[in-house]
């Protein structure tokens, strides 16, 4: 029973953890497409230095939270593979995918 809830919940974790990937993408885009509005702007004569740095700021934030998200992602996967029972993740590959789905089964 501890080892089929452990794969539950590693297999949750996975899925979960592979959403956040999508929205720290669109967030790293948004802040990007800002920074490079604002930029724009200030070529431009029409925006303030201190629009782009906020928006620089802002795409740091996106960034280290992508980063933060990735680091968790790959944290989870191993943790499902540790649960499926394998050791390493070049045992893991080499698994078939029958023996996969039988041991989530």
């Amino acid at each position: 029973d501890q080892v089929a809830r452990e794969i539950v919940q590693a297999q949750s974790q996975v899925k979960s953890r592979h959403r956040q990937l999508a929205t720290a993408e669109g967030a790293i885009q948004s802040a990007s497409d800002s920074y490079e509005k604002n930029v724009a702007r200030i070529r431009e004569g029409q925006g303030l230095p201190l629009e782009a740095l906020q928006s620089m700021q802002a795409l740091d934030l996106a960034r280290r939270e992508y980063l933060r998200v990735v680091t968790d992602y790959n944290e989870s996967q191993f943790r499902l593979h540790r649960a499926l029972g394998y050791q390493t993740p070049t045992e893991f590959e080499a698994a078939t995918r029958q023996e996969i789905i039988a041991k989530v089964a």
